[in-house]
């Protein structure tokens, strides 16, 4: 009796375990960014996979035995997922089978799954184990989940404002109403979400010691001051209008700026934020129906595409530029009115400016600027100056694609693409790849699945800056390759 109650013990705790969210670690000051912010909870809601998974954890998934039907043949059946039932078999019955640890060989598993077929009490279905290629497939998954999550909390965190319940400012206490890139919400108000959404949290008593050094540094405010701005700095009620967010940008923060230079700076920097929508390259090219290497093409000089006439630029930070939406529409009507006033936009692109003019009137989405903000900022580690790792290239340039999922050829990658593309000798997830180097491999072996078009959408359109001009030149290489230019 005694041992399996022992064994009930370690399943609940054991599977509690696996199903707890780990505690996020808030950052030091009275002020917290929100985008920052919903990205760790995020995190913490949905782990990474172990790369070094043992006993229940390389077991992801079922699949039930095939069922033998007189004149049709076996039936096979999906895969599905464990439950808890499924969880304290396996944690019953794993001591009795070859122990899993990855990385594992063909041998052990078929020696695993040897054993399990032979237990006296197996249930009807099999455990399908973790593989390389299916750990590509779950990071990928786990990725995507984490966006959707970061965009429902910051979605509640915006609610939460509309509503009163918690404050947001811009950089030097400027009142906002918006949860945009670079917003920050007072320190208690953040702790009130987190307890209300029995989130753990660690760092609860680091306010009071950031202000003190930050005071001692002369940077900051002292701690009685910064409350009295806190309560007088209530955000205005969100106009009735209510149009979906369609634009973001990011105050810069100047720490070495004395406290009296930030007091001065701070109603002139307040009017010289933009007041109307922003849109991103991206958006400019859905909205006047002109490809984003194309835009590109009118804003370079040397070009013989250039317009003198087309919106300029909005530096907001040294990595993030945006245009006005209504110097956007002013070019557009110009276009439509008179062909000669843009530039070199005549004819059917013109036209065609006309057309989507009407047809782009919506702004920007909640999902769009979760997207968005992680180009501006370079999230996580999926971009580096040394190349891009396995589960960011399957990523990119199997979703443009049709039927061009590189999961299976990632996972065990031909010589070839190695010795052309792979940065360092690591194999796996931990591997680099330049990304240039992958794109004119799938070129060249893969020309039906990715011609030049699919590839140039790919590194328009994803966050490739490092790499966009090294493509522009190599496909100038393939043009004069094909035109046959000596």
């Amino acid at each position: 009796m005694a041992p399996s109650i022992l064994i009930c013990v370690f399943t609940i705790l054991t599977d509690d375990y696996s199903r707890m969210t780990a505690p996020i670690e808030l950052p030091l000051g009275d002020q917290i960014d929100c985008w920052p912010l919903v990205r760790d909870i995020a995190r913490a809601e949905v782990r990474d996979l172990n790369p070094k998974a043992a006993g229940i954890e390389c077991i992801v998934a079922k699949k039930p035995d095939p069922v033998d039907v007189a004149g049709v043949g076996p039936i096979e059946f999906v895969e599905r997922e464990l439950t808890d039932d499924d969880h304290a078999y396996l944690l019953r019955v794993l001591p009795h089978l070859p122990a899993l640890q990855i990385p594992y060989s063909d041998d052990v598993v078929e020696a695993f799954l040897r054993k399990f077929r032979a237990l006296p009490d197996r249930p009807s279905w099999e455990p399908v184990l973790l593989t390389e290629s299916r750990y590509l497939r779950e990071h990928a998954r786990i990725i995507e989940q984490r966006w959707e999550l970061a965009g429902q909390h910051l979605q509640a965190l915006q609610d939460w404002l509309d509503i009163g319940r918690i404050r947001a400012f811009r950089s030097r206490h400027v009142p906002t109403n918006e949860l945009l890139v670079g917003t920050l919400v007072p320190r208690r108000d953040v702790l009130a979400y987190l307890d209300h959404c029995e989130i753990a949290y660690i760092g609860k008593k680091t306010a009071a010691a950031s202000v003190e050094q930050e005071a001692k540094q002369g940077i900051g405010v002292v701690a009685s001051k910064a409350e009295t701005q806190e309560d007088s700095a209530v955000p205005e009620p969100r106009p009735a209008s209510r149009s979906v967010r369609s634009a973001y940008w990011v105050a810069a923060v100047q720490p070495e700026v004395v406290k009296k230079e930030l007091s001065e700076q701070a109603a002139p920097q307040a009017q010289a934020i933009p007041t109307g929508p922003l849109l991103d390259i991206k958006q400019v090219s859905e909205r006047v129906g002109i490809s984003v290497s194309m835009l590109h093409e009118k804003m370079k000089p040397a070009s013989r595409y250039f317009d003198h006439k087309f919106p300029p630029k909005i530096q907001l930070t040294e990595r993030t530029v945006r245009y006005s939406q209504a110097a956007v529409d002013a070019w557009i009507q110009a276009c439509v009115s008179g062909p000669s006033a843009a530039g070199s936009t005549r004819g059917s692109e013109g036209t065609h400016a006309e057309h989507v003019a009407l047809k782009f009137q919506s702004q920007n989405s909640a999902g769009a600027n979760i997207a968005n903000s992680a180009n501006d900022q370079g999230d996580d580690d999926r971009l580096r100056d040394t190349g891009l790792l396995t589960e960011e290239i399957v990523r990119l340039f199997s979703r443009k694609a049709r039927d061009g999922d590189l999961t299976d050829t990632f996972s065990n990658p031909p010589s070839g693409l190695k010795r052309r593309a792979q940065i360092n000798s690591v194999k796996g997830v931990c591997a680099y790849w330049n990304p240039v180097e992958v794109a004119l491999w799938l070129h060249e072996f893969r020309t039906g699945v990715y011609p030049a078009r699919v590839l140039a959408e790919i590194f328009d359109y994803e966050n490739l800056e490092p790499w966009r001009s090294r493509w522009a030149d190599e496909v100038k290489r393939l043009d004069r390759r094909r035109g046959g230019v000596r």
